[in-house]
């Protein structure tokens, strides 16, 4: 009943207000004692714990730590109950990693943040402390929100002029850029918090014309082309289905097919066949390989014709020396 009688007595008190422009809760600290306040309300109906409420509704005033156990210095905390293992939510502020968290976890264990939101940059983590970017989910996934580029990376992020390696291990990342093109792009190795140089990164382009460029970004190339590769390629085999070899018209009888002498000519002067590019030429320009395939078959188709002519040629001596034979031997029989 004593008890009782004193806390009627300082909330009358405190309801009287003396003036003061805040209202207040004496703290309560043992069975006969009110100590200092905690618990405040504003001229305009806003509550504060543990501080001045100001413009507020409701303040809580409590650094918390996105590593406290227990939950010792949590600003608010929702509990399933008080049974060991039982649930908890707990929502707070954490100035020395400027940021607000919300997390869950069990009664009287250490956790990690589920969701982070820092101010200094505006960015988001889930299951991070301290995101880098504008959305981190983990330690190394993150989501980078540039001016020209929208990036999602993994174990990389860009710190505004440079990528960085967020732990000592590969990189690689997505980027969609301003026009249009998606860009894939892996880093090797390398320690946690180096930076990725451009020329360390091996790409994957998609343009927007739906060109594919392979360790290339050559935009001549992929305008040009469907698929530029900058570098080897190994593959079982390549069909080509529309513009194929056109050399036929060899063996159509209007046709004029040079005489071996010009061809010896031709190759004595020039150094390559006659219709062929030079191996200058080719070092220069490249080649297209449908082209190169109906200049080849073209002079194989050639060089049968010569063997045709050849065949004849022979024939002809053949027989030429078969009758020569004839009368040799009916001369040396009429001799006899």
């Amino acid at each position: 009943m004593r008890n009782f009688t004193l806390l009627l007595i300082a909330v009358f008190f405190c309801s009287l207000n003396f003036g003061q422009t805040t209202n207040y809760i004496p703290k309560y600290t043992s069975s006969s004692t009110f100590g200092n306040s905690i618990l405040f309300q504003s001229p305009s109906g806003g509550i504060g714990i543990g501080g001045d409420p100001f413009n507020g509704k409701f303040t809580i005033y409590q650094n918390g730590s996105l590593t406290d156990a227990a939950g010792s210095t949590i600003p608010l905390m929702i509990w399933s109950g008080s049974e060991t293992g039982a649930l908890r939510l707990s929502v707070g502020v954490d100035k020395n990693n400027n940021c607000a968290y919300l997390q869950p976890a069990r009664a009287w264990q250490d956790y990690k943040a589920n969701l982070v939101l820092n101010y200094l940059g505006g960015n988001v983590g889930i299951g991070v402390s301290t995101p880098k970017t504008k959305f981190q989910i983990g330690d190394i996934w993150t989501f980078h929100d540039g001016a020209n580029d929208k990036i999602i990376g993994r174990n990389t992020y860009n710190n505004g002029s440079n990528n960085i390696r967020i732990q000592a291990a590969v990189a690689s990342r997505m980027l969609f850029n301003n026009t249009g093109d998606i860009v894939f792009q892996t880093a090797p190795t390398g320690t946690a918090g180096s930076t990725i140089a451009d020329s360390q990164w091996q790409t994957v382009t998609i343009k927007n014309n739906g060109s594919v460029g392979i360790g290339t970004t050559n935009t001549t190339h992929l305008t040009n082309f469907k698929l530029a590769v900058k570098g080897r390629i190994l593959c079982e085999g390549v069909e080509v289905i529309t513009t194929v070899p056109q050399a036929d018209y060899v063996f159509e009888s209007d046709y004029k097919l040079s005489p071996l002498s010009e061809v010896e000519n031709f190759i004595k002067e020039n150094k390559h066949l006659p219709n062929i590019p030079s191996a200058k030429e080719f070092q220069e320009n490249g080649y297209n390989i449908v082209d190169m395939d109906e200049m080849l078959l073209r002079k194989v188709e050639e060089h049968t014709l010569y063997l045709i002519q050849m065949q004849k040629l022979i024939e002809e001596l053949m027989l030429e020396n078969k009758d020569l034979k004839l009368q040799i031997e009916k001369m040396q029989n009429g001799n006899k």
